[in-house]
């Protein structure tokens, strides 16, 4: 089991968005996004604040760590 899991898809999903809506909304590529998603990359930390400031919501709320 990794140590996290982003929630980006879930969010995205919550807020009725596609992922081209949501890439033209915060400026972060469809691609990044897409592959955030799919877990083949890991978001860089401004990204992270950035998502976190867009979507209105706590740290936790996206990047849930397990123990």
């Amino acid at each position: 089991m990794p140590l996290y899991e982003i929630k980006l898809k879930e969010l995205r999903k919550r807020a009725r968005l596609t992922l081209v809506e949501l890439a033209e909304r915060t400026g972060v590529s469809k691609s990044a996004l897409s592959k955030i998603e799919t877990g083949e990359s890991v978001p860089r930390i401004d990204t992270i604040v950035l998502l976190v400031i867009f979507f209105k919501c706590e740290l936790a709320d996206l990047v849930v760590i397990h123990k």
